[in-house]
């Protein structure tokens, strides 16, 4: 009767930990977001077919804030049935003191795209006076504003 328990709670056991493995996506590139300058708050936005963004342990993102001091990960995760025409959005624009009803902050624009696997398509937009660049590193791109 003991075996029959044990062999019971190992056989849920084994089936939580497959159904949470299933339903964990899996990013298909990494990419860090960096501040070398001032606190920004970011965004993310798929422009083009499916996708979805996630952090190392798996939770969705879409916004957040980074600084100098506190960079922020995340993974891209294509959509099902992608035919890699994908395209999305990293926007972030510099917290201001200031709440200026004019659009007066530094803003970085990347247009996140992709020619084929492994060669990336990003075009910037920057605004008022914004630094805005990307290093590729074999896992994906990382982000960098000033």
């Amino acid at each position: 009767m003991q075996k029959t328990k044990k062999f019971k709670l190992a056989a849920l056991l084994t089936l939580m930990m497959t159904t949470a493995m299933a339903s964990t996506p899996t990013p298909h590139t990494w990419h860090t977001v960096n501040s070398n300058n001032g606190s920004w708050n970011a965004q993310l936005q798929m422009i083009n077919e499916e996708g979805s963004f996630v952090t190392a342990d798996g939770a969705p993102i879409a916004e957040f804030t980074i600084n100098p001091k506190q960079p922020v990960e995340y993974g891209f995760v294509l959509g099902e049935g992608d035919d890699f025409n994908v395209a999305y959005t990293l926007t972030l624009t510099e917290q201001n003191a200031q709440n200026s009803a004019q659009f007066a902050s530094k803003t970085c624009v990347f247009v996140i795209t992709a020619a084929s696997p492994g060669h990336p398509d990003i075009r910037i937009s920057t605004y008022n006076g914004a630094e805005c660049t990307f290093a590729d590193t074999g896992r994906g791109e990382n982000f960098f504003v000033a």
